[in-house]
């Protein structure tokens, strides 16, 4: 029965299932990529679209070979972020959930918001050359 609100012990199992989660959803997203890659499909993608809506990005401008590498580690980084934090809490299954969730959430706004800052600058550097 859960106390309150506390960590879970043992960091180094924490540390192995955060790099374990974080390795299969690369191995996972690389796929997904190299799929893509051969029908020709990058473009269609959800973060791609994401990024040049909120970003005011002309998908003409962006290489999208060289931004998928940063959208598989910022893929992976989130989803095994949320699932190793949310597993170490020791609450109860719907509360897990519940801040999982949540916290999914805000690690998507917070890490793609920092790729479409990044890649705006570049884009605007470039331009000005």
């Amino acid at each position: 029965m859960s106390r309150g609100f506390y960590f879970r012990g043992g960091v180094m199992k924490d540390l192995f299932v955060f790099v374990t989660c974080f390795v299969v959803v690369a191995i996972v997203y690389l796929v997904i990529f190299l799929v893509k890659l051969k029908k020709k499909d990058l473009a269609n993608s959800k973060e791609v679209k994401y990024l040049c809506l909120k970003y005011k990005i002309k998908l003409k401008d962006i290489n999208l070979k060289r931004l998928w590498p940063f959208i598989i580690l910022a893929n992976s980084l989130i989803i095994s972020a949320s699932g190793t934090l949310c597993t170490m809490l020791d609450l109860g299954y719907v509360w897990q959930l519940l801040f999982g969730f949540g916290l999914l959430f805000v690690l998507i706004y917070l890490v793609y918001g920092l790729i479409g800052m990044i890649l705006k600058k570049v884009i605007e550097k470039r331009n000005r050359k």
